[in-house]
């Protein structure tokens, strides 16, 4: 694409990378979302988030505690064996 180096050739390359800019843009204003995704809430958010709604409705008892203990619990027990040398 680019032999001689001159300024239409390299034109040419900016053009093509612009296009992939704008399609790439495009495809992610009709397609995309900036919605938090629930795998990207940490547990203690998450329970956090769940202890609101639980006051508000106040139906599910000690239910989500001790799934979110275990959570934590399990989510500290990979940490530690991580961090052995």
């Amino acid at each position: 694409m680019i032999f001689q180096g001159t300024k239409e050739e390299w034109e040419k390359v900016w053009y093509i990378c612009a296009g992939f800019f704008a399609v790439g843009a495009i495809t992610y204003v009709f397609l995309g979302s900036g919605e938090v995704q629930p795998w990207a809430v940490p547990p203690e958010e998450r329970y956090k988030e769940e202890q609101n709604m639980d006051n508000k409705n106040d139906t599910h008892g000690d239910k989500h505690n001790l799934a979110f203990t275990k959570e934590v619990e399990t989510r500290q027990d990979h940490t530690r064996d991580d961090t052995k040398f």
